[in-house]
Parts: structure tokens; sequence; C-alpha cells
């Protein structure tokens, strides 16, 4: 089929693909020699009807993305995340939020925070950052597995649970090349904008882990899981040789 014959129309006209119903017509106009070549069988009618089937599936999608727009994060969680006596329940909730944001983008039902998966997570970015290895599988009695982790919490599984681990650096350096101005007390510049590289918020934490997630097909899998329906984080702290000012260890627990 040529390219531009290509069954579903641009988005853009999409929006209100009433006011463009012409636009469709002559779609079929421009391609149904085109089309009838490939496939003599389909008539111009038929080939109006899927069109304006694509059309109403690519609406639907456009409007289900305009809706989800980016989590704004409460002055709570623009605050600094410390190195000691995290708030959880608070990064949980910032987590929470961006990750209910990637999931709206697929169409999918936002997650409620649950305290005992909080815990879970917990228990699991704790033992992670004290023994400084990234897995999901540690060499701790009792909280060897995620399944260990859910029983200490007494978290109950109806049908699915599942876990995402990662690390982020206390600083936000983000992708930009920077400077170190004065390393051991964390002083950074970056270099395109020229301004002090800062710390980490509970917000920005937030936005940098689920993002990093994200974009692993492995851990977007368990974002995007239908059958989970709850959803708790946590974050530890450890001074880690191999990072500037030290490392974040953070799980996301789900359940459903």
């Amino acid at each position: 089929m040529d390219d531009k014959c290509d069954p579903v129309p641009n988005r853009t006209f999409l929006r209100d693909f009433r006011l463009n119903f012409d636009r469709l017509r002559t779609m079929k106009q421009i391609c149904g020699a085109s089309f009838r070549r490939h496939h003599p069988a389909l008539g111009a009618k038929r080939l109006l009807a899927a069109i304006f089937l694509s059309a109403l599936v690519a609406a639907a999608n456009s409007s289900q993305a305009t809706a989800c727009t980016p989590p704004t994060f409460t002055a709570e969680e623009q605050v600094t995340i410390p190195t000691e006596n995290i708030d959880q329940t608070l990064l949980s909730y910032a987590i929470t939020k961006q990750t209910n944001y990637y999931r709206c983008q697929r169409g999918l039902k936002a997650l409620d925070n649950d305290t005992r998966l909080v815990f879970a997570a917990q228990l699991q970015a704790e033992n992670m950052a004290r023994l400084k290895i990234l897995s999901h599988t540690l060499p701790v009695s009792g909280m060897r597995s995620v399944a260990d982790r859910f029983k200490a919490a007494h978290v109950k599984v109806r049908r699915v649970r599942a876990e995402n681990v990662g690390t982020e650096y206390r600083m936000l350096f983000g992708t930009a090349a920077f400077r170190i101005d004065d390393a051991p007390n964390c002083r950074f510049t970056n270099i395109e904008t020229r301004k002090p590289i800062s710390v980490h918020s509970y917000g920005s934490l937030a936005q940098s882990a689920v993002r990093n997630l994200w974009n692993s097909p492995s851990h977007r899998k368990n974002i995007l899981n239908a059958q989970i329906n709850r959803i708790g984080a946590a974050a530890e702290f450890t001074i880690d040789d191999r990072a500037p000012c030290g490392t974040y260890y953070y799980s996301q627990s789900f359940a459903g």
C-alpha cells in the first residue's frame, strides 16, 4: 500500500473529526484506487467505514493522552529529600502520582497508594542500601524474595505481585555535563546552564526514578500491568564510593 494511503488518518485533524469528515471523504477518493489494487474485494464504502473506525479509535487515544497531565508536586514534595529519616509516605505518594501519569497515557486505571506495600518497599530499599546490592533477591533471612517481603509486611495478594528496584544519585545530575567544583562538599556546576547542581527533592527523585523505570521494558511491564491496583514505594540512602555524594536505593511494590 502507498504511504499516502495509510488507512489511519493524521491525529491532528482527528481531535474533532466531525469537522474534518470532508477530509476523510477526500482521503477515500485519493486512496481508494490504490487500496483496491491490493484488495479488489474491498469497495469504496467498506474503505470509508474502515477509515471512519480508525478515526474513532485514534481520536479516543488522542483524547486520553490529552487528559493525562504531568503531576504537580506539593510544597512538601518539593522539599530536599534527606539522607536520613526519609518520609517514606511522602515519597511513596510522589512516586505513585508519577506512576499513575504513565498509566493514564495508556488508558489504565490509577493505582492506590497502599501503606503495607510502602512497608514492603521500605524493607527492600533498606536492605539493598545496607548491602549495596541492587537485586530482587537478597541474602537476608526472611526477606530474600518478593514473596517474603510481602509476607513480612502483611500484604494480601489475589492475583499478582511485582517489584521494581533501582538507584538514583543524590545529586540531580540528569544527562547534562557537569563540572566538579568541590566533590567532598557535593558542589557541582551544570556546564551548559552554569548553575549549581542541586540535590534531589522528593518530587524530583520520584520523576527521575519512574522515568528510568519506564525506559526499561521489563520495569515498564510492571507499571502497565492491568491486574495490579495498589502500589507502595520507598527509598534509602547510602554512601557509595562509586557515586558522587551517595546513592538512593529505591523500590516499587505492586499488588493486585
